[in-house]
């Protein structure tokens, strides 16, 4: 009888666990659809909060990460496009934005300088960094060290090139990266 009343318990907390899940994911959609109806006249032409669909236009980049092509171009708005994420620091992600993909795409995660060349090291400043991770991984390679050069183009523009080298944490793996460059659009949510 015990085991009984242990496998009801643990089906019914499973279910439960599950149905949460669904709840909140639920709740997060609605919210987030509401949210942009609601705001959708909200904006105008002179304090946009994002960026609109004309300055999206163009986002590309291309690299070498272990002698493989590794390129994409468009953006959804969100990867391909950079965020000023203060203190003088910009977030991108670079994403092939392969139409059909499923699951996490492989993508290459920066935190830079706004503009000049950051050198990233392993041990190095904490504000900077960069992560690979491959969509058939479980797991990011680590930045071993890595130079991105950024250059503003205009207020809503940045261009730039990145070279060096990734490991993976759990084999210690070199990862060379070569020939990357970048030319991507501001997702400028901040209103300045």
């Amino acid at each position: 009888m015990k085991h009984l009343i242990r496998r009801i318990n643990s089906n019914y907390m499973q279910s439960l666990k599950l149905l949460s899940a669904i709840i909140f994911s639920t709740c997060l959609l609605q919210a987030c659809s509401g949210n942009n109806s609601a705001n959708a006249g909200k904006a105008n032409a002179a304090n946009e909060n994002v960026s609109d669909a004309s300055s999206l236009a163009g986002a590309s980049f291309s690299c070498k990460i272990g002698g493989k092509d590794f390129s994409g171009s468009g953006t959804d708005g969100i990867t391909n496009s950079f965020i000023n994420s203060g203190g003088g620091v910009i977030n991108f992600v670079l994403v092939s934005m392969a139409p059909g993909g499923k699951g996490i795409p492989t993508q290459m995660n920066f935190f830079v300088a706004n503009t000049g060349t950051t050198t990233i090291r392993s041990n190095g400043d904490t504000n900077y960094s960069v992560e690979y991770s491959e969509q058939t991984s479980d797991h990011a390679w680590e930045c071993k060290d890595m130079i991105v050069s950024v250059t503003p183009s205009g207020a809503s523009r940045i261009t730039g090139t990145f070279s060096g080298t990734f490991v993976d944490p759990n084999t210690n793996e070199i990862l060379p990266v070569t020939d990357g460059k970048f030319d991507l659009p501001s997702l400028n949510v901040s209103g300045k």
